[in-house]
C-alpha cells in the first residue's frame, strides 16, 4: 500500500524521497516498501567518506531497477538529540533528509521542470552513474552536476547578427555575480576556440537571465565565411571547485568580407561629435551607484551603456533612450569589486564618449 501510495504521489508531479531501508546486515537483506516504488528517489547511506554503510538495505527491485537511485551521509552522522544535543547515528532514514533538502533547492533553482526532471538530474549527478551497483545506486550526486544537468536543458543562444565585423550574440541562462560567461569564437579556417571575452554574472539570487548580451568587435578587417560562437558559463570560478559548462553554440556567416567601421553616423542629421559630453558623479564613488550625465544635441533612441574593466572585459551593459539635450541616468553598480572601469556610451554603434569610473 505504501508502494502504491508513493506511485500515485510521483504521478501527482511530488518528488518523494524515501529511505533504503537498514537490513544489510541482515539475512534478507534487500530494500523494503515504499523505496521500491518506481519515479522516486531511494536513497541508501554512505560515510562521509562515501564507503556505504553495511546496514544499508541492497536493491535492485523486484523487477531488476537499480535501488537505490542515489546515497548520501548516513553512517555517523550529525543528528539533533531529544535532549537539544549534537549526537552521532547510523541509518538511510538520516542519509534520505539530506536528500530531499539537496533535491529541494535544486528544484527552487529550476521551478521551471518536472519532478522527473529533477530526479533525473540527480541521477546523472552520481559519483558512479555509468556503472551503478546494488548498494549505492547511481552514487552519491555532485550538486555542481546535478545544477549543470539542468543549465544545460534551460540556457540557449537566441540569436546571433553580424555586421560591420561586429556580432551581437543574445542569449538566456541563470546567474549570480559569482558566476560567469566566456564567449569563445572560432573564425573561418581555424582549428580550435579562442576567448573573444567574458561577462560577470550579477546579482545575489539565483535568477533568470532572458536578455544577455555580448558584442564581439575583435574580429578582423576583411574578414569572410562562417565564424562559430560557443558560451560557457562557469557556475563556479574557485580554483578548488572549479565547474563549467558549454550549453550552446552558434554560427554567424559573413557572405562578402565585413568591413569595420570606425565612425559611422547612423543619425539622419550631421552632429558635432566634439560637442557631446559624458560625465560621472561622482568619482570616486563608494556607493552603490553613480549618476552618468550625458549631453547630446540630438536624441538617441539606442543608447548603449558598457562598463568594462580594465582588461576590456564586460562587466556590465545597459540599454537606454534620450531626447536631445541634457540626461541623467542613476547606474546601479553594487555587484563591482572595489576598482577602476571605464564607462563608454554609444549612439548605436558611434561611440559618444567615455570616462573612467573608480570605486572605492
Amino acid at each position: 500500500m505504501s508502494t502504491k501510495a508513493a506511485i500515485v504521489a510521483s504521478r501527482k508531479g511530488l518528488l518523494p524521497f524515501i529511505a533504503q531501508g537498514n537490513d544489510g546486515n541482515n539475512s534478507w537483506h534487500y530494500l523494503s516498501s515504499p523505496s521500491d516504488a518506481d519515479s522516486i528517489v531511494a536513497v541508501g547511506a554512505v560515510t562521509d567518506e562515501g564507503v556505504v554503510g553495511s546496514f544499508s538495505s541492497y536493491g535492485p527491485s523486484f523487477d531488476g531497477r537499480v535501488k537505490p537511485e542515489v546515497a548520501g551521509v548516513g553512517v555517523s552522522a550529525y543528528v539533533q538529540n531529544s535532549n537539544n544535543t549534537i549526537g552521532a547515528g547510523n541509518g538511510t532514514s538520516y542519509a534520505c533528509p539530506k536528500m530531499a533538502g539537496l533535491g529541494t533547492c535544486l528544484w527552487q533553482a529550476f521551478p521551471e521542470f518536472n519532478n522527473i526532471a529533477i530526479r533525473d538530474a540527480l541521477i546523472k549527478a552520481g559519483n558512479i552513474y555509468t556503472a551503478p551497483n546494488d548498494r549505492i545506486g547511481y552514487g552519491v550526486p555532485n550538486m555542481k552536476k546535478a545544477f549543470i544537468v539542468l543549465l544545460n536543458k534551460y540556457a540557449k543562444i537566441s540569436s546571433a547578427t553580424s555586421n560591420n565585423c561586429r556580432t551581437t550574440i543574445n542569449w538566456k541562462s541563470k546567474d549570480v555575480s559569482s558566476m560567469k560567461y566566456e564567449i569563445e569564437r572560432k573564425l573561418p579556417g581555424a582549428t580550435n576556440y579562442t576567448k573573444a571575452g567574458e561577462q560577470q554574472g550579477t546579482g545575489s539570487i539565483l535568477a533568470n537571465k532572458t536578455s544577455l548580451q555580448f558584442i564581439d568587435s575583435g574580429v578582423a578587417n576583411g574578414t569572410v565565411g562562417t565564424i562559430w560562437y560557443r558560451i560557457k558559463q562557469i557556475i563556479d570560478t574557485s580554483a578548488a571547485g572549479l565547474a563549467s559548462t558549454y550549453f550552446d553554440s552558434v554560427a554567424v556567416t559573413i557572405a562578402v568580407p565585413c568591413i569595420v567601421l570606425s565612425l559611422p553616423n547612423p543619425t539622419p542629421t550631421p552632429v558635432t561629435v566634439t560637442t557631446d559630453k559624458v560625465l560621472i558623479l561622482p568619482t570616486p564613488v563608494s556607493a552603490a551607484q553613480f549618476t552618468l550625465r550625458i549631453e547630446t544635441a540630438y536624441a538617441v533612441s539606442n543608447l548603449n551603456i558598457r562598463i568594462t574593466d580594465m582588461k576590456g572585459r564586460l562587466m556590465n551593459q545597459l540599454k537606454k533612450t534620450k531626447t536631445a539635450g541634457r540626461t541623467d541616468f542613476i547606474v546601479g553598480i553594487g555587484a563591482l569589486a572595489r576598482g577602476t572601469y571605464v564607462v563608454s556610451v554609444y549612439n548605436g554603434d558611434v561611440l559618444i564618449g567615455n570616462g573612467r569610473l573608480v570605486k572605492l
